[in-house]
């Protein structure tokens, strides 16, 4: 049997039982198309809601690029929810056990719109940094310093940030009727931020009784950053930044919740779904700035002659 053929043939196969399902029909409703390629795309979802590293998935799927096992996979909503409550700053017990990205091939001709996503996540960064460098960020010791010199409205602002990863523009924008606290989530369009127990009963206190169209934080731009920057430096945390040409900034929370979810054992994945990257070549200076996550195993493996030095 020809190759040709043979495709044809499982084609054919594939739209009878799709159409007999409705499976083809369901697709069309959401703009998508149904072919036996679909069938991959599942395998590699799949298979990683059910725990497969992302390294391993493209060894299977036969990728080179990171970013084309990205393109693969839909996380369920399920999975993201779990990788957050174990991994986000605010997570009780011991981290999850990490998982291993693929290694980055460098690529000559980057895409302009990878570019200007990881230009925009880094923007606050000094620009030699932004294309080779790694993000500088707050200890979660120098973040509890942070939040206790804030003022409590302030406090609440910045606790989501950290929390949640959001951008600061999102978080002003965000209103009442965008945070729901049963879910425990502040949703934006199709954006969704999820919050830890304890900012989202603050949230919850801090919207009763108010109006849907109401502002969640009624404060400006200009003073939130003013104050960050007041509680960094009765803190320290302002000036070790400054000493390291990174200043501190409302972007330090967010790059924060990346590099300590990381550290915690949060997947690739789950970390752009959260953060809202396209690109692997954005989310991947977090992966290398979370190095601390692998102390355990680099203690495990210390030889005992040298642990004995």
């Amino acid at each position: 049997m020809c190759k040709g053929f043979l495709w044809k043939w499982v084609h054919d196969v594939f739209l009878i039982y799709g159409t007999r399902s409705g499976l083809i029909e369901e697709y069309k409703a959401r703009g998508l198309r149904l072919s036996p390629h679909s069938l991959r795309y599942a395998f590699a979802t799949h298979f990683h809601d059910h725990g497969l590293p992302l390294a391993t998935i493209a060894a299977l799927l036969g990728h080179v690029l990171p970013q084309d096992t990205v393109d693969y996979l839909h996380t369920s909503r399920a999975r993201l929810e779990k990788a957050y409550e174990v991994c986000n700053p605010y997570a009780c017990g011991e981290p999850a056990r990490g998982q291993a990205a693929p290694s980055q091939i460098p690529s000559k001709a980057m895409v302009a719109e990878a570019y200007r996503e990881r230009e925009k996540e880094f923007r606050h960064q000094p620009q030699a940094g932004r294309s080779n460098g790694m993000p500088m960020f707050a200890t979660p010791e120098e973040m509890r310093e942070l939040l206790a010199e804030s003022q409590p409205l302030y406090s609440d602002l910045l606790r989501v940030l950290y929390a949640s990863g959001l951008w600061i523009e999102d978080v002003l924008r965000a209103k009442v009727r965008h945070f729901d606290c049963e879910l425990r989530e502040i949703r934006l369009g199709q954006q969704v931020a999820f919050l830890d127990r304890e900012t989202s009963e603050r949230l919850g206190c801090l919207c009763a009784g108010r109006d849907g169209e109401d502002g969640l934080f009624s404060l400006a731009l200009a003073d939130v950053q003013d104050h960050l920057l007041e509680c960094g430096s009765r803190s320290g945390l302002a000036q070790r930044l400054q000493a390291a040409q990174s200043p501190l900034n409302l972007d330090s929370l967010r790059q924060a919740f990346a590099i300590q979810s990381v550290a915690r054992g949060m997947d690739t994945i789950t970390l752009m779904n959260l953060l809202g990257h396209q690109f692997f070549t954005t989310t991947q200076p977090y992966l290398q700035a979370a190095v601390y996550r692998h102390r355990g195993a680099y203690r495990r493996a210390v030889p005992p002659e040298l642990a004995e030095l």
